[in-house]
């Protein structure tokens, strides 16, 4: 994907298909991290960018299930390197069943479908209790006093796609942490991926859904803060949130934001509007922190293309997180 614009582009595409490259959907040049193809097309022989002299060209992560759809893995292969992430994580924190050095797999990951359906459905319709991961509430934290808390929500490595595909876990963490609960977000591959699935995309995908952004936040909205009213979601093009008045309308508070990315991926992060009317972005997983606008480097990744609204928000400071988002949750 290209991240930035220069005078005179290189013919990726043709570099592509010289390479050995598969084209998918419109256009779209997907590989798995360790195909071949990455060094094939690097003038430095390295697989990762920058592919070549003053490139602009970056890489872009795809979730499990559309690696699924385009062929580039099988389903089995898919679900195996998941619970294998979740065993992982769980022999590193030492919440495995087992003895030392053993790993076993998740409780999930023994349940059925159906099994996984009924328990999401118990679980969103339970608030949280007095603790949350076993944490008692605390002081809640200002947006600033969020930001700067040690350690932060989550681990972000690039490299890492447990701390690079868990935005979503990241933004719960940081609401925890707003309402006083000092918790971090779980990795990627914490929860099989039919779990994972049914919380954020309820197995809605960008290629057949028109409005992705729509399917998703809503599905978030009701399972993990309970909020069942439409007219509590919003919904907003890339020209609208870019404009000048964008978020004189909300309601000042904290809000869950989520954008149908290009080019076919999706990303969670936060923002409050202040009593005094500005806007405070920050993005839980990576740190990063943006002031009084809506972050064109975000925006500027925006697929508007057969999107009619790819940025989606609403209101959380005002909610009750249930007991389905404190799954997605653990102790530092």
């Amino acid at each position: 994907m290209r991240i930035a614009s220069v005078k005179e582009p290189r013919d990726w595409p043709a570099r592509w298909r010289a390479a050995g490259g598969q084209f998918y959907g419109n256009g779209l040049m997907a590989a798995l991290k360790d195909d071949p193809i990455w060094r094939r097309i690097s003038a430095f022989g390295e697989p990762t960018p920058p592919f070549d002299y003053g490139s602009q060209m970056g890489l872009s992560d795809i979730d499990a299930g559309e690696a699924v759809e385009l062929g580039l893995i099988s389903r089995e292969d898919a679900q195996s390197a998941i619970a294998s992430f979740g065993r992982a994580q769980e022999q590193e924190r030492g919440t495995g069943d087992g003895a030392a050095g053993e790993t076993r797999p998740s409780p999930l990951q023994k349940l059925s479908e159906k099994e996984i359906e009924d328990l999401i459905a118990d679980l969103s319709a339970k608030p949280i209790g007095d603790t949350v991961a076993g944490v008692k509430k605390g002081a809640e934290m200002s947006f600033d006093e969020a930001v700067k808390a040690k350690p932060p929500v989550n681990e972000y490595d690039p490299r890492d796609p447990r701390t690079t595909e868990n935005c979503g876990y990241c933004v719960v963490a940081n609401d925890f942490r707003r309402d006083g609960v000092n918790v971090v977000a779980r990795q990627a591959g914490s929860f099989p991926e039919s779990f994972d699935s049914k919380i954020f995309r309820a197995a809605l995908h960008g290629h057949t859904v028109p409005n992705y952004s729509e399917s998703f936040t809503p599905n978030a909205a009701r399972l993990l803060y309970g909020i069942t009213n439409p007219e509590e979601i919003f919904h907003a093009t890339r020209e609208e949130v870019l404009a000048a008045d964008f978020g004189e309308k909300l309601a000042p508070g904290r809000y869950y934001v989520s954008i149908k990315a290009y080019p076919s991926t999706m990303h969670a992060f936060t923002f409050d509007k202040l009593k005094n009317g500005k806007l405070k972005f920050f993005d839980p997983q990576t740190g990063a922190v943006w002031a009084d606008w809506f972050p064109k480097e975000y925006a500027d990744k925006l697929n508007v293309s057969g999107y009619r609204c790819p940025v989606t928000f609403f209101r959380v400071d005002n909610k009750k997180m249930t007991k389905l988002a404190e799954m997605l949750v653990t102790t530092p």
